[in-house]
C-alpha cells in the first residue's frame, strides 16, 4: 500500500469530486463537505491531499467510475487557520518524486483532505473497504500532522488544544473504530434535520409554516405571527442583491456566527464564490432589513439535485436582533417561499449543542435524519 502526499489539493479536484459523488450515492451522504469542494476547486493554499493507491488497479484510469467511498474520518491538524502544520517539506518531496495527476486521475483506493479549519476528511471507496486502506491512510496523515508537529515543537499537540479533530460524516461504524485506534473521542456533533412539506401547507397564501398553529390568538397561522413579529420590530423582507449587499451581508453573517468555527469565518471572497455557483438563486435568500436599512437577519435556501428538495442553507440573526422572534419569523417566511416553488422536503444542518436552534426546528416539525461527528 503506497500513500502519497501531501499534495496541493487543486490537482486532485476531479478525483475528489468523483469519489465524493459516488460515496454519496452509496452511503446517502458525502464524505467531503461543501467548503472542502469549494476550496479544492479554487486551489486554496491551505488545502492539501493525501492519496492511497489501489493495489487492485493497473495504471491510470479515466476516472474512478464504479468506485465509491467509505469515510473513516481521520482529521487531525492545527485549529488556527494561520497556524496550519508545516507540510511544505514533505509536500515538496512528494510532488517531486510522484507528480500529481495532470489529466485523468490515477486509480486510488482513497484519499484524505486537510482543510482551512485544520480538519481532515478521509474516504475509502466501498469496493476497496475492509482491505486496510483507511487505516494506512490515517496513519500517514497522523504521522505527517501529529508526529512531525510534536517533533518540531517538542510537545504533544493535544496538550495545547491545537488539534481541530477528525470529521466522520454519517458517523459510520468504520469511522468510529478508526477514531478509537487513535484515541480520539467525539467532541462535536452536527445534526442533519429534515421535514416533509405537505401539499396543503401553503394554505390560502397566508403560508402556515411547519410550526402550524401558534399559541397567540389561537387562530393565527405561524406566518400571521411571523408578519406580526416583522411589523412590530420594524423589519421588512427583501431578496438579496449580490451586487449591492455583499459587504453588509458578509458582515451580518460574521456577527451572527461569531463563535462558529466555520460559518463565522467566511469572507467576502467565500460569499462571492457561493454566489457564482450554478445552484445560487438570490431570490432564495431573504434579508430582514430594519427601518434604517441595516441588515438584521437572513434566511438562505439552496436547491438540491432533486427539484422538490431544498436545504435551509443558513439562518442568521444579528446579535442586536436576537430573542425577538426574528429567527422563527424568517423561517416561516422562508418555508412559505419554497412551498410556493413546489418544495416537498427541506433539510438543514445545525450543531447538536445549539439547543435554541434545535428546539426551534423541532417545534417546526424537523426530525434528525443524520449525525456527523467530529473526533478529537
Amino acid at each position: 500500500m503506497r500513500v502519497r502526499g501531501p499534495f496541493p489539493a487543486a490537482a486532485w479536484r476531479d478525483t475528489l469530486a468523483a469519489i465524493n459523488r459516488q460515496c454519496e450515492q452509496v452511503d446517502g451522504f458525502a464524505p467531503f463537505d461543501e467548503q472542502t469542494l469549494l476550496d479544492v476547486a479554487a486551489g486554496a493554499p491551505d488545502s492539501h491531499i493525501w492519496v492511497i493507491d489501489d493495489d487492485g488497479a493497473v495504471g491510470p484510469t479515466s476516472g474512478v467510475a464504479g468506485a465509491s467511498e467509505d469515510h473513516g474520518g481521520m482529521q487531525k491538524a492545527q485549529q488556527e487557520r494561520g497556524s496550519a502544520p508545516d507540510t511544505q517539506g514533505c509536500e515538496k518531496r512528494a510532488t517531486e518524486s510522484v507528480p500529481a495527476p495532470a489529466g485523468a486521475p490515477l486509480a486510488v483506493a482513497g484519499l484524505a483532505h486537510l482543510g482551512r479549519a485544520g480538519t481532515v476528511e478521509l474516504a475509502v471507496r466501498p469496493n476497496a473497504r475492509r482491505r486496510g486502506y483507511g487505516r494506512a491512510l490515517a496513519r500517514k496523515v497522523h504521522a505527517d500532522l501529529f508526529e512531525r508537529d510534536s517533533q518540531v515543537h517538542g510537545m504533544d499537540p493535544r496538550a495545547e488544544n491545537t488539534v481541530a479533530g477528525a470529521w466522520a460524516h454519517g458517523d459510520l461504524p468504520a469511522a468510529a473504530r478508526l477514531a478509537s485506534e487513535f484515541d480520539l473521542t467525539a467532541r462535536r456533533a452536527l445534526l442533519v434535520l429534515q421535514r416533509e412539506i405537505t401539499a396543503g401547507e401553503e394554505g390560502n397564501g397566508d403560508g402556515a409554516s411547519g410550526e402550524g398553529r401558534t399559541s397567540g390568538d389561537g387562530g393565527a397561522s405561524a406566518r400571521d405571527t411571523a408578519d406580526g413579529v416583522l411589523a412590530a420590530g420594524g423589519f421588512r423582507l427583501r431578496a438579496l442583491d449580490p451586487r449591492v449587499d455583499l459587504e453588509a451581508f458578509t458582515a451580518l453573517n460574521a456577527a451572527a456566527f461569531a463563535s462558529h468555527p466555520e460559518q463565522g469565518q467566511l469572507t467576502e471572497a467565500d460569499m462571492r464564490q457561493r454566489f457564482e455557483q450554478d445552484w445560487f438563486d438570490p431570490d432564495l435568500c431573504l434579508l430582514a432589513e430594519a427601518d434604517g436599512g441595516e441588515l438584521q437577519g437572513f434566511i438562505w435556501f439552496k436547491p438540491e439535485e432533486v427539484p422538490s428538495e431544498y436545504e435551509l442553507y443558513v439562518l442568521g440573526v444579528a446579535p442586536t436582533a436576537q430573542r425577538r422572534g426574528l429567527g422563527a419569523a424568517l423561517t416561516a417566511a422562508g418555508l412559505q417561499l419554497i412551498t410556493k416553488r413546489g418544495a416537498k422536503l427541506v433539510r438543514l444542518y445545525t450543531d447538536a449543542d445549539n439547543t435554541t436552534a434545535v428546539s426551534l426546528y423541532e417545534r417546526m416539525g424537523f426530525t434528525t435524519a443524520q449525525r456527523h461527528v467530529l473526533y478529537g
